[in-house]
């Protein structure tokens, strides 16, 4: 199964670029000749480290000047092509050589951990004589295997991207896929799987203009993972910091921001979906109503 890859913005066409590159001289022979063989030999996806060997300190900026963008937008582009082709090591040289030579492109590394993590993981099952055949123990193997490469490539991402929401959502992500794919084999694994995405949730829900439903996705994922006491717990922080209707419980005391918040924010922020879960795990814990939560 392939992963959605969108090749988004200002992303120019492969031709122009390497018209571009080829007019200054040196098209791209520094980088695509000696630096993409040392990266493809000896299996190149179980060592994500090193092309920053191979590169040296400070040397990619020497190299590229001014055409370190265009330079990048071209690797990734044949990374994507390689991604197209189920060419495994070729895609993983592709994706080090974009985010090396331009790290400060975030699509680079949120759609690099997801191929690594999650398409190349079906890529190596299906070689190996596909989901019906191979047994569900290397199957979940497998998928550990190419879930810790994926995690490996965005912590280097979090150099450059430390207060980067969607990078700590990504992470939860891939977690989240790998406890849903190994629970039939390893419950427990899964388990601990969904707690580990569950608190790469809350991380993120903390980064700068996170999105409300972060929050709620790390409450969620503590009770799919067996802990409604800490999910409730989660819940009933998170009621009072949400913006509200004025028809909901705790508006008079919801934090006032200048402006107020908009119609949009109230309704992402879904304060009356939040009360709905502190109320039906206050059932499903026993909570007597006077020990209850009061808005």
């Amino acid at each position: 199964m392939k992963s959605s890859l969108v090749l988004p913005r200002p992303f120019r066409t492969g031709l122009v670029i390497v018209a571009v590159l080829a007019a200054t001289g040196w098209a791209m022979q520094p980088l695509d000749g000696p630096i993409r063989q040392e990266l493809l030999k000896d299996e190149p996806e179980l060592r994500l480290d090193s092309l920053a060997d191979v590169l040296g300190q400070g040397v990619t900026v020497g190299l590229l000047g001014g055409f370190r963008t265009l330079v990048a937008d071209f690797l990734f582009l044949k990374a994507a092509m390689d991604w197209e082709d189920e060419r495994l090591p070729a895609t993983i040289a592709g994706l080090k050589l974009a985010t090396i030579v331009d790290p400060r492109s975030l699509y680079f590394w949120l759609n690099g951990g997801s191929m690594i993590a999650l398409d190349m993981s079906n890529w190596r099952i299906n070689e190996a004589g596909g989901f019906t055949k191979v047994p569900k123990a290397r199957q979940a193997q497998i998928d550990r295997e190419q879930a810790a490469l994926g995690l490996a490539f965005l912590e280097d991402a979090r150099r450059f991207h430390p207060h980067a929401w969607s990078l700590y959502f990504k992470m939860g992500f891939i977690r989240q896929m790998l406890a849903q794919r190994i629970k039939g084999t390893d419950p427990a694994g899964a388990r601990e799987e969904l707690l580990r995405a569950a608190e790469l949730y809350r991380v993120a829900s903390e980064q700068p203009h996170a999105p409300y439903f972060l929050a709620r996705v790390h409450a969620i994922f503590l009770g799919e993972a067996g802990r409604p006491e800490e999910a409730y717990a989660a819940w009933v922080k998170l009621y009072p910091t949400l913006p509200k209707a004025p028809d909901d419980l705790g508006y008079a005391r919801m934090p006032k921001k200048t402006p107020p918040p908009s119609e949009d924010e109230i309704a992402a922020a879904a304060a009356s979906n939040v009360l709905g879960h502190i109320r039906e795990l206050e059932k499903q814990l026993g909570i007597p109503p006077e020990k209850a939560f009061q808005p």
